[in-house]
């Protein structure tokens, strides 16, 4: 595909490399998509994107368009097998799932969940079967690829998502039977349950499992701040209750070591668990004012054309002095309600940073060093954050904020990237390139790829 060149600003952490430093960047032409629906395969080979009807695969490194799939309807889901194999399109208002071998076009599947409806779908870890949920979560279908058999799990737990171990050898499901909360856990090699025990929660939000597959962390609603440990073999392990917050949790995530488990909690702070004692090892929060130690790259307007090719609102990072003040967004009880308090934990892929979005400071990202879990840095961003994704190779962060441009974060520095103007392209969601070369930016209409150098 054409490739475009642009220029951004760098910005270093120490003092003596704050001017700014021109580097180059490519960006590949725009393309068609609908719904965001645009994903790498996991091998990195192939990127694949939706429009209406029209499934595209395209090579991943040149762009070039490999095959394109016809689907029965408008596509509101897509996904990848974990082996790159296949592709799976999801059409909820026709109940139908579609699938198609890369390898060979002439190879199709077709999933018809009939009157019961479809709600979501998913790709099992081994790649040859599919988990379907059916409309008022009545139940989930288990689709055999090579026997064309099928099973059904009742009772799922509705509004929380299923999870699979990182082996891919047991699914963790959350059940709900006359108003109890229970996890089952089943063999995937079989598909038989293998585990069920009921939970103490009043009503089971979230679950998220370990990396090493052995523990289970399951959090209640907002109105009861409570998170629980539990084994694979039903065994309790360990509460977290805070009481000095009636505000109860949004989210977890582990650390890639399984060393940590970070809480975000929706008074704006969040706490990290030691995961052999299970004890709050740090309560962090989100300051109104942060002082002197942490790198603050604020954006400004960039009053400095270039001359080249850029955005159509150039900006650049500024380093704070300080104390700053974060700006906060107050709450107005005449208008609808904010998604309040921590909503976004998540540690890089080496495990040396810890980031998070606190949705009362909208335009702000803070990170955190791993194991002190001291505020590093933070980006104060012009425009509310819309996406955050961590470098699968690199400690380096990406950020949008739904406009026309790119933030990258790196302990080197931090960089402004604008999408030519010539692209007419947004930056509303972000997908990470599995080799963290490129990163391919998303809006409600098209994509392009923008492919990073050493930053």
């Amino acid at each position: 595909g054409n490739t475009i060149t642009c220029y951004f600003r760098k910005v270093l952490f120490h003092p003596s490399f704050s001017f700014p430093e021109y580097t180059v960047m490519n960006f590949s032409e725009a393309f068609q998509q609908t719904k965001k629906l645009v994903r790498f395969s996991p091998s990195g080979r192939y990127v694949a994107s939706c429009s209406q009807h029209r499934l595209a695969i395209r090579d991943a490194s040149t762009l070039s368009l490999l095959s394109v799939h016809t689907c029965v309807d408008a596509i509101d889901t897509m996904q990848w097998s974990p082996d790159s194999l296949l592709v799976m399109c999801g059409m909820f208002q026709r109940s139908v799932v579609q699938i198609w071998l890369i390898a060979n076009t002439d190879w199709t599947c077709k999933i018809d969940e009939g009157s019961i409806g479809l709600l979501s779908c998913c790709w099992s870890p081994d790649s040859r079967h599919i988990l379907t949920t059916s409309n008022f979560h009545l139940r989930i279908s288990i689709w055999s690829l090579v026997t064309k058999s099928v099973l059904y799990i009742k009772n799922p737990k509705p509004d929380v998502k299923f999870s699979f171990t990182s082996s891919g050898d047991l699914l963790i499901l959350p059940e709900r039977v006359d108003t109890k909360d229970y996890i089952c856990i089943f063999d995937c090699s079989v598909w038989k349950l293998c585990k069920r025990f009921m939970v103490e929660t009043h009503d089971l939000a979230g679950l998220s499992v370990s990396p090493n597959g052995r523990t289970i962390c399951i959090w209640d609603s907002l109105f009861n701040h409570k998170a629980l440990l539990y084994s694979m073999d039903g065994n309790h392990l360990a509460t977290y209750m805070a009481t000095e917050s009636t505000l109860g949790i949004r989210c977890a995530a582990w650390s890639p070591s399984n060393q940590f488990l970070a809480i975000g909690r929706c008074d704006q702070s969040f706490v990290i668990l030691n995961t052999v004692s299970w004890k709050s090892l740090s309560h962090c929060e989100h300051p109104h004012t942060i002082s002197a130690g942490p790198a603050v790259y604020v954006e400004v307007p960039d009053g400095q054309p270039l001359g080249m090719t850029h955005a159509s609102a150039p900006t650049r990072y500024q380093v704070a002095t300080s104390p700053f003040l974060v700006p906060t967004l107050p709450l107005d009880p005449d208008k609808p309600a904010v998604k309040c308090g921590v909503g976004t934990v998540s540690f890089s892929l080496d495990g040396r940073y810890l980031a998070t979005v606190n949705g009362n400071m909208p335009t702000a990202v803070w990170i955190w060093t791993v194991p002190t879990f001291h505020l590093c840095a933070a980006l104060i961003q012009l425009h509310p954050v819309g996406g955050v994704g961590w470098d699968p190779v690199h400690s380096r962060l990406a950020v949008c904020t739904q406009g026309d441009r790119l933030y990258v974060w790196s302990s080197a520095g931090c960089v402004s990237i604008g999408v030519p103007r010539s692209l007419g392209a947004v930056a509303e969601a972000l997908v990470w390139h599995p080799a963290g070369t490129s990163v391919a930016l998303v809006d409600g209409s098209q994509f392009c790829v923008c492919y990073l150098c050493d930053i």
